[in-house]
Parts: C-alpha cells; sequence; structure tokens
C-alpha cells in the first residue's frame, strides 16, 4: 500500500538490468570526468544499495538500512551531505570559498541533515499505513503521528538555530544566514497539510517548493552580485 511499490515489484528484473547498465556507464563517465569523485560515488551507491537490499550486518542478520529504526532516514540525509557537500569539496582540493572555510561548510551540513530529515519524516507520514504493514520502523511508526510532527518541528528549530549560531560565531555571512527562510516555508506549509491529512500531492509540492526556494535564492544572490553589492557581509 505504498505508492509505486507495487509497480516496482511487477517489473523488478527489468528495473534491475536498467539500474545496473546505468550504474556503468554513470561510473565509468565520472571516472573519466573527475577521477577524483570515484571512491567516494561507490560509497554513495553502496549505501544507496543498503537502504534497498539486505547487505547491512546487525546482530539479527543482514538488514536494509530502511528496516533500521533513525538509519532509515539518517543515511538518506548522509546520502545528500556526501553529494552536496563532498564532492564539490573533493573536486575542488577541500577548499571552502566561506567565512568559515571548512568549519563553515560543516555547519552548513549539519543545518541540511536536521533539515533535509524533516522532508523524510513528511514522507514517512504520508506512507504511515503502508510502513506499518511492512513493518519499517520510521518515526510515525514508532512513535505515531502526533509525536512525529513534534520531532519535524523540533528538527526545524534545530536547523535555524544552527545557523543563527555558525552567523553569530562567524563562520558564515549573510548570504548563507538567508537560508534560515527555508525552515520558516517549510513550517507555514506542511503545519496545515498535516492537520487536514498528508497527500502523495503535498509531497510533491513540498519537494518543488524547496525547489523554487533554491531558485530564488540563486536568482537573488546573481541580482545582488550584479548590483556590485558585497559578495558577502559578516559579524567577523
Amino acid at each position: 500500500q505504498i505508492p509505486g511499490a507495487t509497480r516496482v515489484a511487477r517489473s523488478q528484473r527489468a528495473y534491475l538490468i536498467g539500474w545496473l547498465v546505468l550504474q556503468a556507464l554513470s561510473l565509468g563517465a565520472g571516472h573519466w570526468l573527475v577521477p577524483e569523485l570515484t571512491a567516494w560515488r561507490l560509497v554513495v551507491q553502496l549505501i544507496g544499495v543498503g537502504y534497498s537490499y539486505r547487505i547491512v550486518p546487525t546482530g539479527r542478520g543482514w538488514r536494509r538500512f530502511k528496516d533500521l529504526y533513525l538509519l532509515k532516514n539518517l543515511m538518506s540525509a548522509i546520502l545528500f551531505v556526501l553529494t552536496v557537500f563532498c564532492y564539490p569539496l573533493v573536486a575542488g582540493g577541500w577548499r571552502a570559498a566561506l567565512p568559515g572555510g571548512l568549519w563553515a561548510a560543516a555547519a552548513l551540513a549539519l543545518f541540511f541533515v536536521l533539515f533535509e530529515l524533516t522532508y523524510e519524516i513528511l514522507y514517512d507520514l504520508r506512507d504511515l499505513d503502508g510502513d506499518r504493514l511492512a513493518g519499517v520502523p520510521t518515526f510515525p511508526v514508532v512513535h505515531g503521528a502526533a509525536r512525529a510532527r513534534q520531532i519535524i518541528d523540533a528538527l526545524l528549530g534545530a536547523s535555524a538555530l544552527v545557523l543563527v549560531a555558525a552567523f553569530a560565531a562567524g563562520l558564515i555571512g549573510v548570504r548563507e544566514a538567508l537560508f534560515v527562510a527555508a525552515p520558516a516555508v517549510q513550517l507555514l506549509f506542511y503545519r496545515p497539510r498535516v492537520a487536514r491529512g498528508l497527500t502523495s500531492r503535498d509531497c510533491v509540492l513540498l519537494t518543488h517548493l524547496g525547489t523554487l526556494l533554491l531558485l530564488i535564492y540563486l536568482a537573488g544572490t546573481r541580482a545582488w552580485l550584479t548590483l556590485g553589492l558585497p559578495p558577502n557581509i559578516t559579524l567577523g
């Protein structure tokens, strides 16, 4: 009873063959373009495989990350950290063009993990009935929908607090601190929809809302720099 799962199950072999072909082409092209990233990309793909296949050793035998409490959501966030933060840092020789250097990058990665987890839990709220039947230990399944909403609110608040603290410490500037708008918009968007019952359409809109925020941020940054204003403003 999870949307899309039945379709995938019917064509499991075709999906697997297609994935293997695309994987080989992707890794080959990636190694040719940026060989420094190959090992990192293999780690990412291994985590992705472990999310869906039982290759993760535990005290109860081989499991999927999807079957493990907390890791089900955390490993998904780690994938984003590896691809969004580590990939460009590795390709750029571990140089971070931020006021606080790598410490600033670490602070932004922490903000991103906390914020991204709210997406994961919202998607899990949508899939609550199917996950409960399948025995997937998501936060909504383990703690209930009400507690899951409290966890989302706490994560949104913590992600905003990380940005405020990093800005106060001089690690990031106003340019990065503007990300604090994302948790606020997320809160305003999801609260009324969860109250009436979250739908798949809500989750799709939520995802594209994040895309829209990023586009607005990039366009605003371009306009700011075009006007010749300071690239960034820090407290230090």
